[in-house]
């Protein structure tokens, strides 16, 4: 069940997204995307109340897909400090004092989820 309303929820993210684009690039007029688009945001909500709902039966669920947003989300906080610095946007020691301090909670979460895993 929650694969099938994640496909779902894949699946229309990426229409939305193109139906972004299709009006980005002059290709439907502003009343046939907003009517689009507040199609899609129905079906959106819809999901997440599915969502939502699996969710509330079985917390295990959440928490993993939590924990993996996490992980992605310090990656990219990495590794946009590690672009700044090479740009620099940010002096050296500032960069890696911060990149290190992402690094240990990125370092706890793995250690947490590896912990569960045993």
């Amino acid at each position: 069940e929650q694969d099938r309303v994640l496909a779902q929820q894949i699946a229309i993210s990426a229409a939305r997204s193109e139906l972004e684009q299709m009006l980005r690039n002059h290709v439907l007029s502003i009343p046939v995307y907003e009517k689009l688009k507040n199609e899609f945001d129905k079906r959106l909500t819809a999901l997440g109340e599915e969502i939502s709902s699996i969710y509330n039966r079985d917390f295990s669920r959440a928490e993993s897909e939590l924990e993996a947003a996490k992980v992605r989300l310090m990656a990219a906080e990495r590794s946009s400090l590690e672009e700044a610095i090479r740009e620099g946007l940010l002096l050296q020691e500032t960069g890696v004092q911060t990149a290190d301090f992402v690094n240990s909670q990125l370092d706890g979460i793995i250690r947490q989820i590896l912990q569960k895993a045993d």
